[in-house]
């Protein structure tokens, strides 16, 4: 996720980041811009949950490049907003994989208004 200058809620273009990328010779994949080897998909924040997300971000240095990656308990938050079909599915791997910390997915869950996806959740995974 990317947040833009001037950002707002509503239709985000993301050609100004396409075009900045094109002009310093970045290679395009679909819609992905490969950077340092990577194809890096960029994403409006497009929610005060997912602002937030970004805005809280681990710096991490990742192949020699430092970069930002989300914290767990945000993504498991994202999923419980988003709750697609394979978003009702990923939280499981971090239940049973990821460190995190459940005081904070708590606080988020109740932030962000997500208590009952998150006991619908809970009540199908935990039997």
């Amino acid at each position: 996720m990317v947040l833009m200058k001037d950002q707002t809620m509503g239709l985000l273009s993301l050609s100004p980041l396409y075009d900045w990328a094109r002009k310093h010779d970045y290679e395009m994949l679909d819609e992905h811009i490969v950077i340092e080897g990577i194809p890096v998909q960029f994403l409006p924040a497009y929610s005060n949950l997912i602002t937030e997300a970004v805005e809280n971000a681990n710096q991490v240095e990742l192949f020699g490049v430092q970069t930002f990656v989300m914290k767990p308990e945000y993504l498991m938050a994202i999923m419980f907003d988003t709750f697609r079909p394979k978003d009702r599915e990923r939280p499981v791997k971090f239940f049973d994989e990821e460190k995190y910390s459940p005081e904070l997915l708590k606080l988020l869950i109740g932030k962000y208004n997500l208590q009952k996806r998150y006991k619908e959740f809970r009540t199908r995974y935990d039997e």
